[in-house]
């Protein structure tokens, strides 16, 4: 019986920058340990599920920064007499 393991790792970042000089940095990161002997085809399905998710998690991340800096600058215009800006 083979107790050696491998650890396939995959994250995703990205950055926007939607103020200037304050980036936003989104990262992710996916970890799952296998058997050293997996399949290759079957690591590399791991793999592309891992990085998926990675990817899928930040891209949601983002939309949710995007959505919630929108309504604090419309909170913002508001409190300032500019109204909301459609």
């Amino acid at each position: 019986m083979n107790d050696l393991k491998i650890t396939i790792s995959r994250s995703f970042e990205r950055t926007i920058q939607i103020v200037q000089f304050e980036p936003a940095k989104f990262w992710a990161s996916y970890s799952l340990e296998v058997p050293a002997d997996t399949r290759p085809e079957e690591a590399r399905a791991i793999s592309e599920t891992l990085f998926e998710r990675a990817k899928t998690d930040v891209e949601k991340s983002m939309a949710d920064y995007k959505e919630e800096h929108k309504k604090t600058e419309t909170v913002k215009r508001i409190e300032q007499g500019g109204g909301s800006k459609k």
